[in-house]
């Protein structure tokens, strides 16, 4: 009896070992193959003079975003 259920146990043990190691090798050959046919596109950094195309100066929003914080806060409490 005990003899049965131990190797049933190991049979069960054995199985979801096998379908755990198939199924990292079927997600690694699926990164792979996604690699392969779909790679990821470069990203061209942009500069700070086209990132502020209105030619706003980023201390003013610093300090603006602050203040407005700070107010905020300062009603709450």
């Amino acid at each position: 009896m005990i003899a049965d259920s131990l190797i049933l146990m190991l049979l069960g043990i054995g199985i979801v070992f096998s379908f755990l190691i198939l199924l990292i090798f079927c997600v690694r050959l699926m990164g792979y193959v996604i690699q392969k046919h779909f790679p990821t596109p470069v990203v061209v950094p942009t500069t700070k003079a086209t990132r502020s195309a209105a030619g706003t100066d980023d201390g003013a929003i610093v300090a603006a975003i602050s203040t407005a914080i700070s107010m905020f806060r300062k009603e709450r409490s």
